[in-house]
């Protein structure tokens, strides 16, 4: 796995995998499926942003994408079963309440 910030940085530890409910989904599912695959654990981190915003915005934050898109970032395309579409939703939300 190689990644390159601006300043050229390739240092693995830099990348933070991030996903809505991760710690109980997603990362879960990737995590398996690279063992499955014979991939050892890489060097990079997990983030959940679910917990991040209930930590931050209080436990009676709305918990769905759909829900969070609509408050925060509006202006930004969203289509619920496209991942790609999740992902740039996510980012924008996060960047928006933030």
């Amino acid at each position: 796995m190689t990644h390159s910030t601006k300043t050229g940085n390739t240092d693995p530890k830099n990348i933070v995998l991030t996903a809505h409910f991760g710690s109980c989904h997603d990362h879960i599912y990737l995590l398996r499926t690279m063992i499955g695959y014979g991939i050892g654990p890489l060097d990079f981190r997990l983030a959940d942003s679910l917990a991040l915003f209930k930590t931050i915005k209080g436990p009676a934050e709305h918990s769905k994408i759909a829900l969070l898109v609509a408050k925060y970032a509006e202006w930004s395309p969203y289509m619920p079963d496209g991942a790609d579409s999740k992902a740039r939703a996510l980012r924008a939300v996060v960047m928006a309440a933030f």
